[in-house]
């Protein structure tokens, strides 16, 4: 009987000590991300009401400054856009805001070229496992092999799915640093992209040598989107954001049919798609950080375009 209460002494220490580690490690990362931090809680386990809601991959995240666009549209909007986002992950998002929030009057999804791909479902799983409260979420990560009841019960598993990168983070985060580089800022989900410019103009040179791949689950998932949003009356917008001279469509042999996929869709659903990659700001190199991602100086200027395009649609 000694023996088996021993046991259970040892059993319940080693429960409160991974407890404690867990409760430390993730503090300081949550002091290192603290834009992800801030964000998902918003998103996710929040309530507050946004009219205007844009969904979509990093292209979408580091592009569309809800301070510009509330202050030029006299509106309330939040930037959704989550890095390396695909149709999966979005879906996922919008239903998990929804369980929170109200629906907005207005979504603007930004679809890019790898939106199609699922060959992953989320890009970086681990930031979820904090809010398998949200019921939308709690299914997002079963779908994708996670035993959710598991990390209730045993929180400090959730050290096991962090990398190393993560762990760093952890320690950086006691130290005092953040995700937010020098001369950046957040702001109601967006968050600006460095200062840096292209620099050497490689968009003549682009040859097509890769093919998109395109997943048959991504065209169901795109229209339970659009589902969802009419039966919330939602006015949901396709958009996509701009590029530099086109140089990651360039680089895809297929990417003309991706962009075909769409706009058929658009139109045989009535809904507007916003293509923003004929802009002039799109030849412009001191506005790209790279080929695909506006830089923060950039996200400015195509805000206010963003913006202005907006209020047209509010007929305001």
């Amino acid at each position: 009987m000694k023996l088996f209460y021993r046991i259970l002494i040892i059993c319940f220490l080693t429960y409160v000590i991974s407890l404690f580690i867990y409760w430390i490690l993730s503090k300081g990362l949550r002091k290192f991300e603290v834009h992800k931090t801030e964000k998902f809680q918003h998103l996710l386990a929040d309530s507050a009401y946004h009219d205007i809601l844009f969904l979509g991959s990093s292209k979408i995240h580091t592009s569309a400054n809800p301070l510009v666009i509330d202050s030029v549209c006299n509106a309330d909007s939040y930037n959704a856009g989550i890095e390396g986002s695909n149709l999966f992950e979005s879906y996922y998002m919008l239903k998990g805001y929804l369980q929170k929030h109200r629906p907005p009057e207005y979504i603007f999804l930004s679809l890019d070229l790898f939106s199609f791909d699922l060959s992953y479902k989320v890009f970086n799983y681990t930031i979820y496992l904090n809010y398998i409260d949200n019921k939308e979420i709690n299914k997002m990560l079963a779908e994708n092999g996670h035993v959710t009841f598991a990390y209730k019960l045993f929180p400090f598993l959730i050290l096991s799915d962090l990398d190393d990168y993560s762990r760093g983070n952890a320690l950086k985060g006691f130290a005092g640093k953040t995700e937010i580089l020098p001369g950046d800022f957040h702001y109601k989900g967006f968050l600006s992209n460095t200062g840096a410019t292209i620099t050497n103009d490689t968009s003549a040179f682009v040859k097509p040598v890769d093919t998109l791949k395109i997943d048959p689950k991504a065209s169901i998932l795109l229209n339970e989107i659009i589902s969802i949003c009419k039966a919330n009356n939602i006015r949901l917008f396709f958009l996509y954001c701009p590029e530099f001279k086109s140089g990651l469509q360039k680089a895809y042999v297929n990417s003309g049919h991706v962009f075909h996929f769409m706009d058929s869709t658009a139109k045989i659903n009535d809904l507007t798609f916003l293509r923003h990659d004929s802009l002039s700001i799109c030849n412009d190199p001191t506005m790209f950080a790279n080929m695909g991602h506006l830089n923060r100086y950039g996200a400015q200027v195509y805000s206010r375009l963003l913006a202005e395009e907006i209020q047209k649609i509010r007929g305001r």
